[in-house]
């Protein structure tokens, strides 16, 4: 993929570290419009020019230094600030780095053999398949057991219920227009977003799908054979909805705002 698919949302929704950024998307009051806009776009600024003075990082306080935009590029800066944080870029803007040799990195079983043309397409288009994993006769018990049992509880490894996450019931608004309580709808909607995280901690059948051949036998080929899951989550797109529009994953800046991964 030459370059990735941006996405301008509606409301830069920029918040500290420890609460996670996929919140209901919330427009600002029509009150506010002209005085928080140039607020953020002043406060944007500072806190750019801080993320590039590395050194005095250490000497910053932690609410500071957990929203510096640590990763932003001039262009998504100018994107940012010049519609007072009613725009901003959800993906980084970048190209995607060809690599030197399109041969896979490893040998696998024939079955799960890739051809240096299907990864070439791969780094081109960014997607490659669809290939099967979960036979058709165990895919509704499959499903049951996840959507039906493992995601109607917190996960036994990371939860609210025992304290691996709280919530900050006080937000300074440095690099936000967000300014709304967190009420119990909210933590309602966080506790039942963190239900959907890094299940495959707590649950061996999960896990099994991302140890399957299929997966890792191709990723192999792909990103050679020191793989490593970093996180898992239930992304649902439910019947005849729109979809994911096509994005760039390896520049995405995470919860934050702030960073690619």
């Amino acid at each position: 993929m030459s370059s990735s698919i941006t996405y301008l949302q509606d409301l830069a929704a920029m918040t500290t570290a420890s609460i996670p950024q996929n919140k209901p998307r919330q427009k600002s009051k029509k009150s506010n419009t002209s005085n928080t806009g140039w607020q953020f776009s002043l406060k944007l600024v500072v806190f750019y020019l801080l993320s590039k003075l590395k050194p005095i990082h250490r000497f910053l306080p932690e609410g500071i230094r957990s929203q510096l935009p640590m990763g932003w590029s001039v262009k998504m800066l100018w994107v940012a600030f010049s519609s007072g944080g009613r725009r901003f870029f959800y993906d980084y803007y970048c190209k995607l780095k060809q690599p030197v040799s399109y041969a896979p990195k490893v040998q696998v079983p024939e079955q799960f053999k890739l051809t240096e043309k299907d990864i070439e397409s791969f780094y081109w288009n960014g997607y490659m398949g669809p290939f099967d994993l979960v036979p058709e006769g165990e895919i509704d018990a499959l499903r049951a057991h996840l959507v039906d049992d493992v995601l109607q509880k917190e996960s036994e490894v990371f939860s609210f219920a025992n304290g691996d996450y709280i919530f900050e019931e006080e937000h300074d608004g440095i690099l936000t227009n967000w300014d709304e309580p967190m009420n119990e709808t909210y933590k309602s909607f966080y506790i039942n977003y963190f239900k959907k995280m890094n299940r495959h901690f707590d649950d061996s059948q999960l896990m099994d799908l991302f140890k399957h051949p299929a997966v890792t036998e191709r990723a192999a080929q792909l990103l050679g054979s020191d793989l490593l899951l970093w996180r898992t989550t239930f992304f649902d797109i439910q019947p005849h909805s729109r979809g994911t529009e096509l994005h760039q994953g390896s520049a995405w800046l995470y919860e934050n705002q702030q960073e690619p991964i």
